[in-house]
């Protein structure tokens, strides 16, 4: 998206935070904002907003581990704020399959595709995820399989992961009732 900040980019006239925001909030007790840049605009949302301790923008594994750090709930969930149809019951959904699993995290799988980026995690995993940043490595699945997950299945909800990557998936996404 030319280096913009994917959660300020407008669809139909409003930022793609708000939609993840409507659709997130309801469904969690506490919600923060992992940003970078533009902390400013994302305050103006009421939610605290957190930027990750690394610097030089690590990639999204950063940001959950700046979250993890500070939630004070058991668990936390994260969404991207380039998904502006996030699935409704996303938190029960994941809460239910890390449950049945009785692992530490669990992630959205819509059809074969995993979709790191939308999980549950136990909060007490904070300093696990930190000690694996510190090594340099940053591949979200590569934690997550090194922690122990499980998956929760989004295959009913087609658009519910279209994330806005490029000007196309945009002009694309606008369109999606």
């Amino acid at each position: 998206m030319g280096g913009q900040d994917k959660g300020l980019i407008l669809m139909n006239g409003k930022p793609l935070i708000e939609y993840v925001i409507e659709r997130f909030a309801p469904q969690v007790d506490e919600l923060v904002i992992s940003a970078n840049r533009n902390l400013d605009c994302y305050r103006r949302y009421g939610y605290r907003v957190v930027p990750d301790y690394l610097q030089g923008f690590q990639g999204p594994l950063a940001g959950i581990s700046a979250g993890l750090e500070i939630v004070s709930a058991e668990f936390a969930v994260s969404a991207a704020t380039d998904a502006p149809f996030l699935p409704l019951d996303l938190v029960d959904r994941l809460k239910t399959a890390l449950k049945a699993a009785q692992v530490p995290a669990a992630v959205a799988r819509h059809g074969d595709c995993l979709e790191p980026l939308y999980a549950m995690i136990d909060t007490s995993c904070a300093a696990n995820l930190r000690a694996f940043l510190e090594t340099g490595q940053r591949k979200v699945r590569q934690w997550y399989q090194q922690l122990g997950m499980t998956t929760a299945d989004f295959s009913d909800l087609s658009d519910a992961f279209t994330n806005i990557n490029t000007p196309d998936d945009l002009s694309g996404a606008s369109s999606i009732p």
